[in-house]
């Protein structure tokens, strides 16, 4: 009988939270389980690292193990190594679709402190319990933090998060260095000066942007918006008087500039969120074996399987193929796509592009109402109602729905204008 293969083990490594930033944490998880797939005498083929990402709550994306999943599907590896199972999921649900995997005898899923094996009963049952008992706790725990966040907002104090620039850590005493270089920021827009302005004054000044990574429009806009700087506390989209927060404007002035801020004539994009390129995320590869749609790098759209390297170039604007993908020359695409669509107009009887009735009515519907809640997130990002992690999965799922809608069978049109049926 000739011998077992040797399995394909892939690695996952996750930390909910790396307060110091240095990946030890991670880097222990990751010695351990190379320790086992060496033991075992497995061929290690890929490592999947989620660092300073939590696995309890559902809408939050974890890059790395939505890629571990797309790989297993892929049948790269047959064989799952993790430190622990709350490593790999917080998600009853998960798990169950990993057990399924391992009771078909697919895959192989092992734990490196020894307290699981999915390739058992015993394992699945231990496995089980645990995710249940774990779900359990962090439902418990959300109750309790819910609470007491509620106390806190009735006390007028802000919700525990990452230091605020201007304040200390508790969020209502006045870090005065910071607050001399906010006060600056608001009386300046309140004179007129443009974000722009100001975040190229702050760059070249080498003002230290703090609990930030560097100065921008977004974040001064947020900062701007943020009613806390008058004193005020914003809680479910509300905002209310706070005696605990040290204001470091007045309501007057924080005032002034959101209404600044407000006017549409300030603008200098009014491109808005719509279509930008024609093309990207519309227009397929079409090479072999690529589903990949085309997205624009610079004068050319190209696949996104290749946008990472360099820009496919042709004298003559052909098409490029390389490693069996496809890039063109974005005005000429550009130019084709809308001589197609000017054509589809003008051929397709008024009554199918007209009216709730018209067959693309309820596209054009989930389309404006994809727009608008694109637009609706943004803007709660921007003015700290949500989490800039929990705005960029909201905000993936819509791209998601939009791609969906833009790839769905469109209705038939019916007969051109002016055709006749024998």
């Amino acid at each position: 009988m000739p011998p077992t293969a040797p399995r394909r083990a892939a690695v996952y490594l996750r930390i909910s939270l790396d307060a110091s930033g240095d990946g030890l944490a991670v880097e222990r998880q990751r010695e351990d389980a190379l320790a086992l797939i060496e033991a075992r005498g497995w061929h290690l083929v890929g490592e999947y690292v989620d660092n300073s990402v939590s696995a309890s709550k559902r809408d939050v994306v974890r890059p790395a193990y939505s890629r571990m999943v797309a790989d297993y599907e892929r049948g790269l590896f047959d064989a799952i190594v993790c430190y622990d199972l709350d490593r790999l999921t917080r998600q009853p649900r998960q798990l169950e679709d990993w057990i399924d995997a391992a009771e078909r005898g697919a895959l192989v899923i092992v734990t490196a402190n020894g307290d699981a094996d999915l390739g058992t009963d015993a394992g699945r049952l231990f496995a089980r319990v645990k995710a249940a008992v774990a779900r359990s706790e962090i439902e418990r725990k959300g109750a309790r933090q819910r609470r007491a966040n509620e106390q806190r907002i009735a006390q007028g104090r802000p919700l525990p998060t990452r230091r605020r620039y201007g304040y200390e850590a508790d969020g209502v005493t006045v870090r005065e260095d910071e607050a001399a270089v906010v006060r600056d920021i608001f009386e300046r827009v309140a004179r007129g000066d443009h974000l722009r302005a100001i975040v190229r004054d702050l760059l070249d000044r080498r003002v230290d942007p703090a609990t930030g990574r560097t100065w921008s429009t977004g974040r001064l806009r947020q900062m701007l918006r943020n009613p806390a700087y008058a004193g005020e506390l914003r809680a479910h989209g509300v905002t209310h008087d706070s005696d605990a927060i040290e204001p470091i404007v007045s309501r007057e002035l924080a005032a002034e500039v959101r209404a600044i801020l407000a006017d549409t004539s300030r603008r200098t994009d009014t491109r808005g969120p719509g279509r930008r390129y024609l093309a990207s995320g519309l227009v397929a590869c079409g090479g072999p074996e690529c589903e990949r749609a085309l997205t624009s790098r610079g004068a050319y759209y190209v696949c996104r399987s290749t946008a990472e390297e360099d820009k496919p170039r042709d004298a003559d604007g052909r098409l490029i193929r390389r490693e069996g993908h496809v890039g063109i020359a974005r005005d000429l695409l550009d130019r084709h796509l809308r001589e197609e669509m000017a054509l589809a107009l003008l051929t397709t009887r008024p009554e199918v592009l007209a009216g709730e009735a018209a067959p693309m009515a309820p596209l054009v519907a989930r389309l404006d109402r994809i727009e608008a809640a694109t637009l609706a997130i943004i803007t709660d990002r921007d003015e700290g109602l949500v989490t800039p992690a929990a705005a960029r999965a909201r905000l993936v799922t819509l791209r998601e729905e939009r791609e969906a809608v833009e790839a769905a069978p469109r209705p038939s049109s019916g007969s051109p204008t002016g055709s006749t049926s024998s």
